[in-house]
């Protein structure tokens, strides 16, 4: 028996020695209609790249979030570094990351309950903050104008100014040192461990996603640059 799906399994063509060649739509069990000539040229009209294309066109044009920061990241990584430049200055991310690691490890709940995951947590953000500074250093350096309040915002804490000069390989190793999947994976334990935590401290839950989808968005392009 063989089967072709045609147009995404909406149309499948059977042939069996039992059976005549016949015309199934979706995942019909039954023939709709045998296979004649008449009936292929008829399917390859309805099913013409041209309307093909339209259809794709009217699903995405209902399902699209232009405005979405996982849209903008998608379609411009470059113009999305600016925009997480413009909402988060470097001090900003400092103290959110602070924060975090500091709720992770009050969570007794969290997956930072044993002392080598407090380790490796502590590894990964040493990192992860350098390479953020990196980053902002990429972008920055393009821009032509900061305030000075702004720009003292933006200054790097973990970089030398070698590294300042030439953040590229602070960026690289962060890529050699953690696997992507790891990384992933780390992120979202840390932002499970903000969620569920329970202690005196009063956070604000209702942007602990939006900044999640910013360390991921700084996470993922380290790994994207050449």
């Amino acid at each position: 028996m063989g089967v072709l799906i045609w147009s995404r399994g909406v149309v499948a063509l059977r042939t069996s020695k039992d059976q005549p060649t016949s015309l199934f739509v979706g995942r019909s069990a039954s023939p709709v209609v045998p296979l004649t000539s008449a009936v292929l040229v008829k399917l390859i009209t309805i099913t013409s790249p041209t309307k093909l294309c339209k259809m794709e066109n009217v699903r995405s044009d209902r399902f699209h979030k232009p405005e979405h920061f996982l849209t903008l990241a998608n379609a411009s990584p470059i113009r999305a570094l600016a925009d997480v430049i413009d909402t988060y200055t470097l001090d900003d991310l400092r103290q959110e990351l602070c924060l975090w690691q500091e709720l992770a490890f009050c969570n007794d709940e969290s997956a930072y309950a044993e002392a080598p995951a407090r380790e490796n947590l502590l590894t990964f953000l040493q990192a992860f903050q350098r390479t953020i500074e990196a980053l902002y250093i990429t972008r920055l350096k393009k821009m032509k104008y900061q305030s000075p309040a702004r720009a003292a915002l933006n200054s790097p804490q973990l970089l030398t100014l070698h590294e300042q000069a030439n953040p590229m390989p602070v960026i690289r190793q962060f890529a050699d040192t953690f696997p992507p999947s790891y990384t992933q994976a780390e992120l979202l334990d840390l932002l499970e461990a903000v969620i569920s935590y329970q202690g005196k401290k009063k956070i604000q839950l209702g942007s602990a996603v939006f900044v999640y989808q910013r360390l991921c968005f700084l996470a993922n392009l380290a790994y994207q640059l050449p």
